[in-house]
């Protein structure tokens, strides 16, 4: 999961605090999720995809 969001960020071409904005999350919630170890929430997934799919 890690992997995939990384390489979704590069791609979006954001920092992890403006992906945070954007998705109206933490920016310890965003970091958590880049490196784990606990999966994120299915909310927190989604926010997340949300912008970096779009």
């Amino acid at each position: 999961m890690q992997r995939r969001l990384t390489t979704a960020l590069a791609r979006a071409r954001l920092t992890k605090t403006q992906l945070a904005a954007q998705a109206g999350l933490g920016r310890t919630t965003v970091q958590q999720a880049f490196r784990g170890p606990a999966v994120p929430s299915l909310e927190t997934v989604v926010a997340l995809c949300k912008v970096l799919l779009n």
